[in-house]
C-alpha cells in the first residue's frame, strides 16, 4: 500500500488506533513502529481462514466484526480510528457501526479514493467487493454530521486517497 508514512508520523504517533478494515492489521506494523498502539478490527466473512492465519502472529489485538452488523464487541477508548478504503468494500454506509466509532473515538481518519457520486466499484478478477456503489466526499460527510460528528481540516490527499478527519460534536 502507498500510505504516507509522514501521514502516520505527524498525525498517528504514538496513539492508540482502531484500524478499521484492515484484514486485519495490514497497517499495523507501521503504526506500532510509530509507537501506537493498536486493536484491528475486520470481517472474516470472505477468507475466514486467511484472516485467522494472518491474526494469530500479530502482536496487536485482533477482532474479528463485520462492521455492517453494528457496534463491536470493544471496550475502551482510542485517539483514533483509521479507514482506508473501506467503504469501497461495503454495500452500504455502515451508520451504526460509525456511531458507535465517533463515541469510542477522538478523531476518525477516512481515507477513500476520490470519486464522482454513483460510480461503482470496478470489477476485479481478485477482488470480492467489486460492484458496490462509491459513496463520495459529501455522502461521507453528510452521514457523518448526521451521526454527530464534523469534518476538523479540510480534505487533503495521501498517498493516493482523498483524506477526510472527523471530530465527535
Amino acid at each position: 500500500m502507498d500510505y504516507d508514512k509522514d501521514f502516520v508520523e505527524t498525525e498517528l504517533g504514538g496513539k492508540s488506533i482502531l484500524e478499521i478494515g484492515g484484514f486485519p492489521g495490514v497497517l499495523a506494523s507501521l503504526y506500532i513502529a510509530r509507537g501506537c498502539k493498536v486493536v484491528a478490527i475486520d470481517s472474516p466473512q470472505y477468507r475466514p481462514d486467511y484472516y485467522l492465519e494472518f491474526a494469530k502472529n500479530r502482536v496487536f489485538q485482533s477482532v474479528a466484526h463485520d462492521i455492517n452488523l453494528g457496534p463491536p464487541p470493544i471496550e475502551g477508548h482510542f485517539d483514533a480510528a483509521v479507514m482506508s478504503d473501506v467503504l469501497l468494500h461495503n454495500a452500504g454506509f455502515p451508520s451504526e457501526f460509525m456511531g458507535w466509532a465517533i463515541e469510542h473515538c477522538d478523531k476518525i481518519y477516512i481515507l477513500n479514493y476520490p470519486t464522482a457520486d454513483g460510480n461503482i466499484n470496478p470489477p476485479a478478477e481478485h477482488s470480492l467487493f467489486s460492484g458496490f456503489p462509491v459513496p463520495n466526499s459529501k455522502k461521507i460527510v453528510t452521514e457523518m454530521e448526521r451521526l454527530g460528528a464534523k469534518i476538523s481540516c479540510p480534505n487533503r490527499e495521501t498517498g493516493g486517497r482523498e483524506l477526510m478527519v472527523f471530530e465527535r460534536i
